[in-house]
């Protein structure tokens, strides 16, 4: 009788070990769920007038592809095609691709056709203005409902602001990207040391989702194309606009690129030596042209909370988010960096200091600063 009660504690305790393995288990698969952002699912309309990219720079074609499924692909496209090489043919057959096995090449070229689709879309978009607005939105952003602003509701606000204070109607293009998604930050310590870590390798990603924006940007009818990009989006402006590192892809030879970054959660000087490298011919008069809003209380980019602005890593640790905050003056040195090194280019900084301890696009974009650069457009 003894024996067979120890049995049976033991089996309990062994199926609690499993239990309680298996719990860690599904709340490791579940945050690293949250961690992508995934457009697969989107609806038709979202269609016109937005691109989005994979965390690995690739455009999602116009087709349905459950979050679930591509999650469990590594949130890949290219991942995803060679695990359903069925739907892969039914993808290529869309875009007039003969091919239906997704190997290296054909993986290539849909991804080619891809891009050249959004291009003849974009060109679509095209007025009598021959200007075009590009809104790009920052780190973790979600694109369905959560306990945060989604990036589609940021950027309805933002187009709304945009078209309530110029003069002319400007179609508009909206850029969604992996810029991962985790909740939230908190008085938690660990919990937020996680959040910077995710941070840090969006930080990264960044840069090849601005080299494929660039790929798509740089084959656009506009006469003036006008890209705003609101904290973590300045990584991809960098890559888009000019050679962070070694590439083949063509700059922006547009007869003007307004680029407005608000709040850039990005390095200074020493990341944009390379400024004026970019794969073209630069006219006498350089056609893009800078502006920056800092702000030196912003509590996201000086990585302290926003209470008592005290607790934090500080703007070095986790990728570099000195220029939006001026750190060091570090927006200062890069304007006069321009004026000794780029001397044809055009920058221009402006301090948002009073808005205070505030990151969200919403209340750069709602204050006056905004009025300067609607009228810096134009």
């Amino acid at each position: 009788m003894e024996i067979t009660i120890l049995k049976s504690c033991a089996k309990m305790r062994i199926d609690r070990f499993i239990v309680f393995i298996l719990l860690i288990f599904l709340e490791i698969v579940n945050l690293h769920a949250q961690q992508n952002v995934l457009f697969g699912e989107r609806e038709e309309n979202f269609n016109q007038s937005a691109i989005f990219f994979d965390r690995k720079g690739n455009l999602y074609p116009n087709f349905y592809i459950s979050d679930s499924s591509l999650q469990q692909n590594g949130a890949s496209l290219e991942e995803w095609y060679i695990a359903h090489p069925a739907q892969f043919a039914r993808v290529a057959k869309s875009y007039n691709c003969a091919f239906t096995f997704p190997d290296e090449s054909n993986l290539m070229i849909i991804n080619d056709s891809i891009v050249k689709f959004a291009i003849r879309k974009i060109n679509g978009l095209s007025n009598e203005t021959k200007n075009l607005n590009v809104l790009i939105h920052g780190f973790r952003k979600s694109f369905k409902s959560s306990s945060d602003r989604t990036s589609t509701q940021d950027f309805a606000f933002w187009e709304d602001v945009l078209q309530t204070k110029s003069k002319t109607i400007v179609p508009t293009l909206k850029v969604y990207w992996d810029a991962s998604y985790d909740c939230c930050f908190s008085t938690n310590s660990a919990k937020n040391d996680s959040l910077f870590e995710l941070f840090q390798l969006t930080y990264y990603r960044a840069d090849t989702i601005g080299l494929s924006l660039r790929s798509i940007l740089n084959s656009l009818d506009y006469r003036q194309i006008n890209i705003i990009g609101h904290s973590l989006a300045a990584k991809v402006i960098q890559s888009c606009v000019y050679n962070m590192c070694p590439t083949l892809i063509s700059g922006l030879t547009q007869q003007r690129v307004n680029v407005c970054l608000i709040a850039p959660a990005t390095s200074g000087a020493e990341t944009w030596k390379n400024y004026q490298v970019r794969n073209t011919t630069l006219p006498t008069k350089d056609n893009i042209r800078l502006l920056i809003l800092y702000n030196e209380k912003d509590f996201a980019l000086r990585k302290k909370d926003n209470k008592f602005g005290l607790f934090g890593p500080g703007t070095n640790r986790y990728g570099s988010t000195c220029l939006g905050c001026n750190k060091g003056h570090e927006a200062e040195k890069l304007a006069d960096y321009f004026t000794q090194n780029f001397p044809t280019s055009t920058i221009q900084i402006l301090d948002c200091t009073k808005l205070g301890r505030v990151h969200s696009s919403r209340y750069y974009i709602s204050s006056t600063y905004f009025d300067e650069v609607v009228k810096w457009i134009e």
